[in-house]
Order: structure tokens, then C-alpha cells, then sequence
């Protein structure tokens, strides 16, 4: 059974809904994670799918956060209109700064009255110089205060969650998680009972520490918006709900890439009307740029020389090690094609691999300044094959564990820019094969998945949910 398939089923026929505290019903918080303990049971046997090199010691992080947590600490006290919680995993260069790749256009137009609350993952947070915005906090500042406070919350018919757990296998620590949400709801009942703000914004709503501050904004009257980050598809645990469960920890609007979207967002978590499409300023951003990028013209020119075919790669950490052995099998039976292969995270030892000579670990030219350039893009499901299409460049896409399949062919349906495969053989063919294609063709194909002008929609959006 497909993960999604056990959702529906725990969702349909078992009342769910009726598993509560006093205050809210938890199965708004607690399915994500038994969707992910599902998957993980599925596709890793149960291991976790997180590369041991990437974790680093409690201890490590432990002191990280204390560190972090007083970072620019002073603007906790000031007053902002609009607060938003997001990460560094969205950081680019923009505009010559480091800024966040889904909200700078928001940024751009509303920065001065806006508090960013950034979560960096484990590592340092950048000097303040380095930033496009002025105004940040750290999110490990929250994560330190929760360790004060104190709850015991009582479950009702928490043996409901057990039936789940002994029918299916899986396997959640509802109790700690639960108790969790409660410690931060109290932290940002402090934080924003003192503020005089119009609206949060979140990056991904269903962050335990964002629903916790959706819970809180919602009791003090505060409107919470959404920025979409990535892929949002018929798969999508997180907006797929199949029936009513509460919406306590759920966003009232959500600020989309395109139209797609509407059709595709369960009601039980937000309705139609409240989504408002507003693009991407980064790839307009990104685009723009390409044409005058003389350095990566350089490259890339100098690359046609040696080969036939270029190929860019964008993994993920959940299927990284697969991908990885699929791609040095394809890259060996041709070596006219170059692979350039661009990691979720560069923090492990790429070497170990010994890849053949035509696959090169990109490290100096991210994704989307290098798509354009290139003859092709291969992923196995990441949201890049959407963003590639905005550049012109087609798809092929390698349906590990049928993964492609799963998430993306309701989507990416055009054959003739996306394309599928199943063994190494098959992607080397399907390259050769590939004609050149016209890249106006291409971007038209992309224009439904992203709205143009995102400046200009986001102030749209933003009247027309009475924020400015």
C-alpha cells in the first residue's frame, strides 16, 4: 500500500477526528507524522532514511541552539506588522545578498515592517551584512524557551492511535509530540501577546514549531499565511485531507506558485478562495540574470567542447544512495554525456563514490543557475523538475521506487518535455534520443505552474486579504 493509500484509509475508517485534548483535536498534528513513519516502514524497512554523515550530536546542536538563540535577540522586543518563520535551506543570492528564495519579493515590497524568525539547521547563523534583509531573529531563540515550560497533556482516545499502530506497524511517540506542540504554544502565546502584528507567514505549516505558532496566532486573532516551498501534488500528505479534522493548526490563506494549485488543495485544509497564486520572484530573478552571466556562459561553453550531451542532477536526501548508483551505472555505458551532479546537502564526503570521470559534483553553480545552460535535467522527484521547465530545459525523470511516477505524472504530463524511466539503460537512451528542443516551447508549458509579475500579486493578494 502507497503511503497516501494508508492515510485515506486510516483517515476513512477510523474517527480520527475524535482523538483530542481540551483544546483541539491532534490529528491535525499527529497525521503527518504517521504518514511519514508509514513511508519510512515502506521504502527504508523501517531505518531511518537520514544519512548518518549529515547528524551531528546532540551535544553539538544542543550548544548550536544556545548560540544562535542570541543572535540580533534585541529585535524579539520590537513590534513588526508582518512576522515570518522560514529557513536557511531557502537562502540564495539575490540582489547580491543572501536572501529567501520564496519570500523576497514579499521582502522587497514589505521589509522594513517585517521580522524574519530563521531556522538555520544545525549550522551558524550568517553575519548580519551578508543579509538582503535587516530585520532577523533566530528560531533556536524559541526552541530554548520551550525547554522551560512545562506540560503533561491528557489524550482523549489516544487508544485509537494505538489500534492505528498495531493494524499498520507503525510507530509515532504521539505523547512527546503532543507535549511538544503545548510547550510551544505556551512560548508563542508569550511572544505574540506583546506584539501588535497583522499576520504570520510560514514557509511550511506543518513544522510542529509552525503549528504551534498557527495555534497561537489563531487564539490572539492574528492571520496566518502560507508561502508555498515546493511541490504540492495529489500526494502531498499535508494537503490532502479526507475529511474534516479541525483547523486549528492550518494556515487561512496560502500564497501559491501558480493556478495549478487550486485544484489540487483539499478543502478540509484551506478553501479555493482563500489561495492566491502570486509566482516565483527568484526564477524571474534568476532568469533575468542568465542572459548577462558571462561566467556561466564561460563555462558551459567551454564544457560543449568535451561533450556531447549535459546533463544536471538534482538529488534528494531520501533517495540519494540509489540515485547515486543509478546515475554512475547510466554514466558508465556513455561517456559523452556529463552529469553534473548537484547534492541536497555538500556535507559528506562525495569522493567515497568514485564516479566515473564524466560525473562531476557541482559545487560552484547551483541548479538554477546551471538548468539553463544545460541539455536536460534528471530527478527522481524533486521540485526542480517543475523549475526546470521555466528555463526551457526539458525533463527526464528516474521513477526510483516509482517515486516519479507517485508524485509528479499528474503534473508534468507533456511526453515531449517530461519523460520516465526505469533502468539506466532506459535514461542513456532517453537522452541520445532527446532532439533539441525550443525553449520558448518549454517555458509556455511551465507558465501554469508559475504566475508572473510576483510582486505585483503579492500586493494584489495582500489587499485582497486586508493587509495593506
Amino acid at each position: 500500500m502507497k503511503p497516501m493509500d494508508f492515510l485515506k484509509e486510516v483517515e476513512l475508517n477510523y474517527k480520527v477526528e475524535d482523538i483530542a485534548t481540551n483544546e483541539l483535536r491532534v490529528w491535525q498534528i499527529l497525521r503527518w507524522h504517521y504518514a511519514n513513519s508509514y513511508e519510512n516502514m515502506v521504502i527504508n524497512g523501517g531505518g531511518s532514511s537520514t544519512n548518518s554523515n549529515v547528524v551531528d550530536s546532540k551535544y553539538t546542536r544542543a550548544l548550536s541552539k544556545v548560540s544562535n538563540s542570541i543572535w540580533n535577540i534585541h529585535k524579539y522586543f520590537s513590534n513588526y506588522p508582518y512576522i515570518i518563520f522560514t529557513d536557511r535551506l531557502e537562502e540564495r543570492t539575490i540582489d547580491s545578498k543572501v536572501s529567501d528564495k520564496i519570500a523576497h519579493g514579499f521582502i522587497k515590497e514589505f521589509g522594513s515592517e517585517s521580522l524574519i524568525c530563521l531556522n538555520c539547521i544545525d549550522s551558524k547563523h550568517k553575519n548580519n551584512s551578508e543579509y538582503y534583509h535587516k530585520n532577523y531573529i533566530s528560531t533556536s531563540l524559541f526552541d530554548i524557551k520551550k525547554v522551560t515550560k512545562k506540560v503533561d497533556v491528557k489524550i482523549d482516545q489516544c487508544s485509537i492511535l494505538d489500534e492505528i499502530e498495531r493494524s499498520y506497524g507503525v510507530r509515532v511517540d504521539y505523547i512527546s509530540i503532543i507535549n511538544n506542540f503545548f510547550k510551544y504554544v505556551e512560548v508563542f502565546d508569550d511572544f505574540l501577546k506583546t506584539k501588535q502584528c497583522k499576520a504570520v507567514f510560514v514557509n511550511c505549516y506543518y513544522n510542529l514549531m509552525h503549528q504551534a505558532l498557527i495555534f497561537s496566532a489563531h487564539k490572539n486573532n492574528i492571520k496566518v499565511v502560507e508561502f508555498q516551498h515546493g511541490i504540492i501534488n495529489s500526494n502531498h500528505y499535508a494537503y490532502n485531507i479526507f475529511k474534516p479534522i479541525g483547523k486549528d493548526v492550518f494556515s487561512d490563506y496560502i500564497f501559491v506558485f501558480g493556478d495549478y494549485v487550486k485544484d489540487i488543495i483539499s478543502n478540509n485544509y484551506i478553501e479555493s478562495n482563500n489561495i492566491y497564486s502570486i509566482g516565483n520572484y527568484y526564477i524571474e530573478d534568476v532568469i533575468r540574470d542568465s542572459k548577462e552571466n558571462d561566467k556561466v556562459i564561460r563555462y558551459f561553453s567551454k564544457i560543449r567542447n568535451e561533450y556531447r550531451k549535459i546533463v544536471v542532477v538534482t538529488s534528494q536526501i531520501t533517495i540519494e544512495e540509489k540515485l547515486i548508483d543509478f546515475i554512475k551505472t547510466a554514466a558508465a555505458s556513455d561517456n559523452e554525456i556529463l552529469y553534473m551532479f548537484i547534492p541536497r546537502y555538500f556535507n559528506k564526503d562525495f569522493s567515497k563514490y568514485n564516479f566515473p570521470q564524466n560525473v562531476i559534483i557541482e559545487e560552484n553553480i547551483d541548479f538554477y543557475h546551471s538548468v539553463g545552460y544545460c541539455d536536460l535535467h534528471l530527478t527522481v522527484y524533486s521540485t526542480c523538475a517543475i523549475e526546470a521547465l521555466s528555463f526551457g530545459t526539458p525533463n527526464i525523470l528516474i521513477n526510483i521506487d516509482n517515486l516519479s511516477e507517485d508524485n509528479l505524472r499528474d503534473l508534468l504530463t507533456e511526453s515531449e518535455y517530461t519523460r520516465y524511466v526505469n533502468e539506466p539503460y532506459e535514461l542513456v537512451k532517453a537522452i541520445n534520443d532527446t532532439a533539441i528542443v525550443n525553449k520558448d516551447d518549454v517555458i509556455k508549458v511551465s507558465q501554469r505552474f508559475y504566475k508572473q509579475e510576483n510582486i505585483k500579486n503579492i500586493k494584489n493578494a495582500m489587499k485582497a486579504i486586508d493587509l495593506i
